[in-house]
Formats: structure tokens, C-alpha cells, sequence
């Protein structure tokens, strides 16, 4: 990444195959619409099945897509690790199975803005 994007969206990841694929699209299809620009990391929590393959090939394909690999140490571990490692101005986390609706952050991202200090 050359400039620092506007959001990080953390995701821990832990056997999340069958739906890790469908995040990473919705996440591609709902920022891209916004004027946003995003990255997106993904902390495999030491996964045995072929989550760390998936984002590893969408991370190549997409340099906002960035895939950090980490033993299993639990959600709790896999998020601080995801934050650590973000670069937005605004970060956040999402779970892969797309528990919180995209259509939701606009009007959150406008509500946290007005509370925020000016720097």
C-alpha cells in the first residue's frame, strides 16, 4: 500500500473456508461503491483447513487484501494482532461470516466522525 487508506477492516479467521471467499467479495464489491479507500487484513488463526490459501490467493490478486498468519491463539489474539498491523485512519472489526450488514457503515462511520476530537 502506498498511502494509507482511509479504513482497515480487521477480520480474525480461524476454519472460515466456506465463507472467507464470499467476505473478501463483499467487502471488494460494497467499499469499492463507497468513496472510500480500505484494506482489509485478515489474521488466519492458525487454521487447518484452506482459509490461509484462499486470502493468501486474494491478497496476491489485490494488494488492499492482506493476509497475516498467526498461530492459534484464540479470536481475542487474532483481533490485537489485526489491529496492530492496520494501517487506516479508521479501524475495525468484522467477523468472516458477514454478521454485521456492509449497509451499516456508512451510518456508522457518520456517527463516529461527529464524536470524534478534532486532532
Amino acid at each position: 500500500m502506498t498511502s494509507r487508506p482511509f479504513l482497515s477492516i480487521v477480520v480474525p479467521a480461524y476454519n472460515e473456508q466456506a465463507v472467507i471467499g464470499r467476505l473478501i467479495d463483499s467487502v471488494r464489491s460494497e467499499l469499492d461503491a463507497s468513496a472510500h479507500t480500505w484494506e482489509t487484513i485478515i489474521v488466519d488463526d492458525g487454521s487447518v483447513d484452506e482459509t490461509a490459501r484462499i486470502v493468501g490467493d486474494a491478497a496476491r490478486a489485490d494488494q488492499r487484501i492482506r493476509l497475516v498468519e498467526a498461530p492459534h491463539r484464540g479470536k481475542g489474539a487474532a483481533v490485537r494482532q489485526g489491529f496492530l498491523a492496520a494501517q487506516g485512519t479508521w479501524v475495525l472489526m468484522a467477523d468472516a461470516d458477514l454478521s454485521m450488514p456492509w449497509n451499516n457503515l456508512e451510518r456508522f462511520l457518520a456517527v463516529a466522525s461527529e464524536r470524534t476530537p478534532p486532532q
